[in-house]
């Protein structure tokens, strides 16, 4: 094998290579030609083919939907995201098919132990920082007053017992616990679907700097093989020159 069937032989393997990765990613990804049978937006397909940007993978149009996406995913959202990645990437004009095949990150099989990270994330940062927690009550706020009973008794009215300050502050631990976990998950998938998201964009910068490397190492051995080959002359041009033209005998 010559060296230049050698280079031609490396050439189609990570041609071929390139294309089972990308045919692997785009499984993932609402296509233009099967927008219709994914579920809910599936009824704006007709709408959503209309509008190019949408189906662009220029970077300037892939780099934000893969950090938007990402974020999306990681959030307390699930049943409703493939319709909120969907109106961001309309609201926005990204690329439709990374906004919305990065919501598979959050799937069946990984949505517990996703959702566990993203709230123990965001509740060492409460812990840590005190940004999250719930706004203590009112009562929580107001000083301590020193009442004289003599100078202001208490006035007995017939009516339904209030709660003992037990239930109450139970009751407002209770609110006030769930509110902080709210936020615990919100912060914790804000921090994770951007670290995510920044893994996916260096990936992403990293293959398209090799597909250019590529591109160049092609166009540059084209230009090689099209300035070495010499140009060959058909038959008829190469026999006639090499016969002399016919001489008219002198009168």
């Amino acid at each position: 094998m010559t060296s230049e069937e050698h280079q031609h032989h490396l050439h189609l393997r990570e041609r071929f290579a390139r294309i089972r990765r990308a045919k692997f990613f785009l499984r993932f990804m609402p296509r233009r030609a099967r927008f219709h049978t994914y579920p809910v937006i599936g009824r704006f397909a007709a709408f959503a083919r209309k509008r190019s940007y949408l189906w662009s993978f220029r970077s300037a149009d892939v780099r934000p939907a893969i950090y938007v996406g990402s974020v999306l995913a990681f959030l307390p959202v699930l049943g409703i995201q493939m319709l909120l990645s969907f109106a961001l990437a309309v609201l926005l004009r990204r690329n439709v098919m990374v906004l919305v095949g990065l919501q598979f990150l959050t799937n069946p099989f990984t949505v517990v132990p996703s959702f566990y990270l993203t709230h123990q994330v965001g509740s060492a940062v409460i812990h840590h920082s005190g940004f999250g927690h719930s706004p203590p009550s009112a009562e929580e706020l107001a000083p301590a007053k020193d009442i004289d009973p003599l100078l202001h008794p208490p006035v007995i009215r017939e009516a339904t017992p209030p709660p003992s300050p037990e239930e109450t502050g139970r009751l407002h631990r209770w609110t006030s616990g769930v509110g902080t976990q709210i936020n615990a998950f919100i912060i914790g998938g804000l921090i994770v679907g951007l670290v995510v998201g920044t893994i996916i964009d260096l990936l992403w910068v990293i293959s398209v700097r090799q597909a250019e490397v590529h591109r160049r190492k092609v166009r540059l051995r084209r230009a090689i093989m099209a300035h070495a080959s010499p140009d060959t002359a058909s038959p008829d041009q190469t026999s006639s020159e090499k016969t002399p033209p016919d001489s008219r005998p002198s009168a």
